[in-house]
């Protein structure tokens, strides 16, 4: 019983109080991956990257040549078209790849939708593309560019060697 008396008694409402005043002061992370993975994750992120991003650079780059030869271009075309060249060749190279990939994927799912609406019911080529972009896009904006990028290269973790002064050693 003295030792019962003796013991302060926490309430049930302290720790409570001490974790929201730990939660508020929590920093943000400041990097927006906090991992660019190697080996086989990063290597099927690069495969990701080159096999969405290169079929859709190329086949909007011969869709801006037939236009100019059709001469059945407007500005909001030949804009969008260049957008997703830029867009596709970020993420392609994996520069400012989250970036890039919003941009790919909002144009190719406006697009999706937009051909979904206007299509023969039952047809799924026109809308089913651009949904394939987007998702995959939404991987490579969830998980990240990968190891093998420049990305990760320009703003991946950094090893710092603090050197040792020679009175110390």
């Amino acid at each position: 019983m003295v030792f019962r008396e003796l013991t302060p008694c926490l309430s049930v409402e302290e720790p409570i109080r001490n974790s929201r005043i730990l939660a508020q002061k929590k920093e943000k992370v400041q990097n927006l991956y906090s991992e660019f993975p190697g080996g086989r994750p990063g290597l099927g992120l690069l495969i990701l990257r080159l096999v969405t991003c290169g079929m859709l650079v190329t086949f909007e780059w011969s869709g801006l040549a037939v236009m100019k030869a059709m001469e059945n271009h407007t500005v909001v075309k030949i804009s969008l078209g260049v957008l997703l060249i830029i867009g596709g060749a970020f993420v392609l190279a994996g520069f400012l790849t989250t970036i890039g990939s919003v941009v790919v994927g909002s144009i190719e799912g406006v697009w999706a939708a937009s051909s979904a609406v206007g299509s023969i019911p039952g047809s799924t080529s026109r809308w089913l593309c651009p949904l394939f972009v987007v998702g995959t896009v939404t991987t490579l904006i969830l998980a990240g560019p990968g190891g093998f990028s420049l990305d990760a290269y320009l703003f991946g973790p950094k090893r710092i060697e603090i050197p040792i002064p020679k009175r110390f050693s």
